[in-house]
């Protein structure tokens, strides 16, 4: 099982229902895969949209993982520590 990220592109192919980006969605998932968004890919695609479009993002959003856009070991090894550290998801 591997853990795919799914950047902005990809889920705006998905949601624009580009049918090649929509099988290969369900061919990770069928073989055991899961995919996964970071909050980059969520503001990018959130912010285009109007908000009676948010509904099938969110469902898209729901069935994925999500992982944090910088890491706290990244944070560390910055200059400006304190800025990153304030960053980071709860």
């Amino acid at each position: 099982m591997a853990a795919i990220l799914l950047d902005t592109t990809a889920v705006i192919d998905v949601l624009l229902g580009r049918a090649a980006a929509a099988t290969r969605l369900r061919s990770l998932r069928g073989a055991g895969d899961s995919a996964h968004v970071c909050a980059i890919t969520v503001e990018e695609t959130l912010r285009g949209l109007r908000p009676r479009e948010h509904d099938a993002p969110r469902d898209l959003f729901a069935g994925c993982e999500w992982l944090p856009w910088a890491s706290r070991r990244v944070g560390r090894r910055s200059r400006s520590s304190e800025e990153i550290e304030g960053l980071h998801p709860p």
